[in-house]
């Protein structure tokens, strides 16, 4: 995860028209501020499903999934420290699915942090029913 070849690099400097240092600088802080968009942040967060597990692998290992949500969810998911609580301390640590990959984010945009949004009507993940039920359990 995250090796490029030269040839991949040079290509995508080429394609966001980078020739300097400062082009790097300008477009990289353009790249981040995407990130405020909904949609945009909604598909890499997929992408990075997909970029980051192992190659022919259905599912994403545990530890990078979990260091992928705490990257990418720290200042935007409201639950994200008693996420990784809740997974650090569960008895069950396999791959992540990518169907409970992309409800994570589901969830986030469901409940803004607010468990009353959440309805359980059998669509989440069990790992996803489970939380609530560990954060239900903690009021």
């Amino acid at each position: 995860m995250g090796e490029y070849t030269k040839d991949e690099f040079l290509t995508g400097l080429a394609t966001l028209n980078i020739n300097s240092i400062k082009d790097a600088q300008t477009s990289f802080k353009s790249l981040s501020k995407k990130l405020d968009d909904e949609k945009e942040f909604k598909e890499v967060y997929r992408y990075t499903f997909n970029f980051a597990k192992d190659p022919g692998a259905r599912n994403l290992n545990f530890d990078s999934a979990r260091a992928l949500w705490e990257i990418l969810l720290k200042d935007r998911f409201p639950f994200i420290e008693q996420w990784l609580d809740f997974i650090d301390n569960s008895a069950n640590k396999n791959d992540i699915t990518k169907d409970t990959w992309n409800m994570l984010l589901e969830f986030h945009l469901v409940t803004k942090g607010n468990l009353s949004n959440y309805v359980d009507d059998g669509a989440w993940p069990v790992m996803i029913d489970e939380f609530v039920e560990h954060l239900n359990t903690k009021k």
